[in-house]
């Protein structure tokens, strides 16, 4: 009850059972007994008077609601007590068996053909051998068919790449010959720059080995037969190399360049 016992305190003793009392003509409570029976109910457990309103209404509906069922006629007799005919016989047959039989599954080979856009490259461009030399500045192309031969021979990559050998070797020729930027070369072949940079430094490195048995060096003596007018105070010169001072991309980073 929420109360604190104490001395004066008592209980009823229709509290508690026969079996909480010792035997004989005065009740005495056995040690450690404790009310059991009618004990108040709390009042989340007693039902208020809107809940009992609330479940004799709901009751009440359940009686109206009640499904009357029409009286049986002498014509449901009949419908019920007439054999069937021959005819209804053979239907439900017929539908028996259709059920049992499982159709037959007809496979047909169907295919379809999608067609891609090609992108048009400049090597698809490059059609005589005056486009080829403005780009490449190769006379013909049986040169390029030549510098692709001996690529090939020491070139055994076989992934899968975005452009061909062929395609990838005339890149790194306009970008040797026009010094155009990657990102203008990368449009002209459909691929991105950052690819584009990556053929060129791979492409870079085996047409170096590829292309340096042709370069020609002559002997002292013929060297020095025909050196220029200029050069006549440096018998000791080999070689004049004729540069050409190409513009690289910058870094836009301070720190970086």
């Amino acid at each position: 009850m929420g109360k604190n016992p104490s001395r004066y305190m008592k209980v009823c003793s229709l509290h508690f059972t026969d079996d909480d009392f010792f035997k004989g003509n005065l009740k005495r409570l056995k040690r450690g007994t404790y009310p059991t029976q009618k004990l108040p109910k709390q009042s989340t457990e007693v039902p208020s008077s809107s809940s009992k309103r609330c479940s004799s209404r709901r009751t009440k509906k359940v009686f109206e609601q009640e499904v009357e069922v029409p009286p049986e006629t002498s014509a449901d007799r009949n419908v019920c007590d007439s054999e069937p005919t021959s005819q209804e016989v053979d239907a439900v047959n017929a539908l028996l068996h259709l059920s049992e039989v499982k159709p037959k599954r007809k496979y047909i080979d169907f295919q379809v053909q999608v067609n891609t856009p090609n992108i048009v490259k400049l090597s698809d461009i490059i059609e005589n051998e005056k486009i080829l030399f403005s780009f490449t500045g190769l006379s013909t192309f049986a040169m390029l068919q030549s510098i692709l031969k001996s690529v090939s021979l020491i070139y055994n990559d076989t992934r899968i790449h975005r452009l061909l050998i062929r395609d990838r070797i005339i890149m790194l020729l306009v970008k040797l010959k026009l010094n155009l930027s990657l990102t203008v070369i990368a449009t002209l072949f459909g691929i991105s720059p950052n690819l584009c940079k990556s053929y060129f430094e791979e492409m870079l490195g085996i047409l170096s080995p590829a292309l340096s048995p042709i370069i020609y060096f002559p002997e002292k003596e013929e060297v020095l037969n025909n050196i220029p007018i200029c050069f006549a105070g440096f018998e000791n010169t080999h070689v004049v190399i004729d540069c050409t001072e190409m513009q690289i991309q910058r870094p836009k980073c301070l720190f970086v360049e």
